[in-house]
């Protein structure tokens, strides 16, 4: 029996000393994140101690939900954002143009919330839709119904055309602030939160209990972080890019406590703060 012990721990031991290698190396190299992601907590490696952590929510409520998917994480500093590949004009306002527009949207193509390619794009349908619930002409049935609706709709639709221009054009400027923010500070804020052991926070996400938007949680050290992250459904792509003040617990005000329990921080990402909205936009 001694001896048969001492047979199993010599093989044992020189198994133990043999190198262990990847069947693929390259496809492993592949598989190792550019930047890591802390999906617990961050903690301070020059202390050794855990950071106290603050809880963080994110909404979001945009009107494209179905078979959509959703990755968000907090970076504790700013990255730079993607690049636009198909910059969106601005919708034409000619009356000419919305009253073409309202025959195809009327009449001869309607299309319903749940399509992904919209006849003239996701921004003429909401301002089709909003100007219909102001107009009390009733959307035609027959071609002969078309040119009197027409004429009533063509000022409520310009209307509408342009409070979403004027969106489009603060997208253009937010995102060519968050541009300037990484060239002047981001390289720097990444090389020091690296130093400190301070890591992206990936967001668990899930479905909202009441209602259809997503909901996703995470906890932070306090300070500075920025939520970077898409939304992705059939169709089209929202990609938000939203600083964030994380407080601590002496700096929070009454309202973040409930009996004895801190509430978490939100953020509320809509259409409107999106920093970029891809497709059929």
């Amino acid at each position: 029996m001694l001896r048969r012990i001492i047979i199993l721990t010599i093989l044992l031991s020189q198994f133990n000393q043999i190198p262990v290698q990847s069947q693929n190396p390259e496809k492993a190299k592949a598989c190792v994140p550019s930047k890591p992601i802390d999906e617990s907590i961050s903690q301070d490696i020059v202390s050794n101690k855990v950071l106290n952590l603050m809880p963080v929510e994110i909404k979001v409520n945009v009107g494209h939900l179905n078979n959509a998917v959703n990755y968000f994480a907090f970076y504790p500093y700013p990255i730079k954002p993607p690049s636009i590949k198909n910059p969106k004009n601005l919708l034409p306002t000619t009356p000419i143009f919305v009253k073409q527009m309202l025959t195809a949207s009327g009449y001869l193509a309607r299309s319903g919330r749940d399509i992904p390619y919209p006849n003239g794009g996701w921004r003429w349908k909401e301002a089709f839709t909003r100007a219909s619930e102001r107009c009390d002409a009733l959307t035609p049935h027959t071609y002969l119904e078309v040119p009197m609706w027409r004429s009533k709709m063509t000022p409520y639709i310009i209307e509408e055309i342009k409070k979403l221009n004027d969106l489009e054009t603060l997208r253009k400027q937010r995102y060519q602030r968050l541009v300037d923010i990484y060239e002047e500070d981001g390289r720097e804020a990444e090389n020091k939160s690296n130093e400190k052991g301070v890591l992206p926070v990936k967001v668990q996400m899930s479905r909202m209990k009441h209602g259809f938007g997503r909901i996703g949680y995470a906890k932070l050290t306090p300070g500075q972080w920025w939520l970077v992250g898409t939304h992705k459904a059939p169709g089209i792509i929202y990609y938000w890019q939203e600083p964030i003040d994380v407080k601590s617990v002496e700096d929070l005000d009454e309202s973040f406590k409930i009996d004895g329990k801190i509430q978490p921080q939100m953020l509320d990402l809509r259409e409107e703060n999106a920093v970029i909205i891809d497709g059929a936009w």
